[in-house]
């Protein structure tokens, strides 16, 4: 009998990820996304998350909700959405390196998506979470269309116990990041915004 695959255990594999952008990206483009893909690989090589999955596997989710159902095919949208927690998860990666490997407009989203304090009292974690949806209100379509995606890929793992109170989770995000989509007039934008409301009816039927 076959073993069923749980969504929380499939990720784009390199070979996955060559075959759907060669024949699309410049070679330039293409072999700056690979980098991106191995530097993500390499960062988060260690890290697990609590659905005991490989953290870099989500990153890698990312894209593939980018590309499979988003339709988009940007070499910096990709690596941004594999490096958006980059930053934060690595002790030695900063800013200057990321435009050196790059260029300034990814290492522009990923410090956009970056959250850089550490929360601990639900006080500060509100204060937190209002200044980081301020600056993404502010920040481009791109940055927006990672976060929902992020956090559309969360959804779809909550039922593996990625998080400890599911129901914050959704509320947290219809209440201070799906509201971003009003200042962003964008197709994919829309679409994630209807793929997370399909995905919060699916968790409470």
């Amino acid at each position: 009998m076959q073993e069923i695959e749980h969504y929380n255990t499939t990720f784009l594999s390199k070979a996955d990820l060559i075959l759907k952008i060669s024949h699309i990206l410049e070679p330039d483009d293409f072999n700056k996304v690979i980098s991106a893909y191995e530097m993500a690989e390499d960062v988060h090589l260690f890290q697990s998350r609590k659905d005991n999955t490989p953290y870099f596997f989500h990153v890698t989710r990312i894209v593939k909700i980018i590309i499979n159902e988003l339709y988009l095919y940007d070499a910096d949208l990709f690596c941004a959405a594999l490096l958006h927690d980059a930053l934060e998860d690595s002790d030695v990666l900063n800013l200057e390196t990321l435009t050196f490997n790059f260029g300034p407009y990814v290492s522009y989203m990923v410090d956009m998506l970056t959250r850089y304090t550490r929360i601990k009292e639900k006080k500060d974690f509100e204060n937190n979470i209002v200044e980081y949806v301020e600056r993404l209100k502010y920040s481009s379509v791109d940055c927006i269309i990672i976060k929902l995606a992020e956090r559309l890929d969360n959804f779809r793992c909550l039922a593996y116990g990625l998080k400890s109170n599911p129901i914050q989770y959704i509320e947290e995000t219809f209440n201070y990041f799906v509201p971003l989509a009003q200042y962003f007039k964008h197709a994919a934008v829309e679409k994630l915004v209807h793929l997370l409301q399909i995905e919060k009816s699916k968790f409470f039927n």
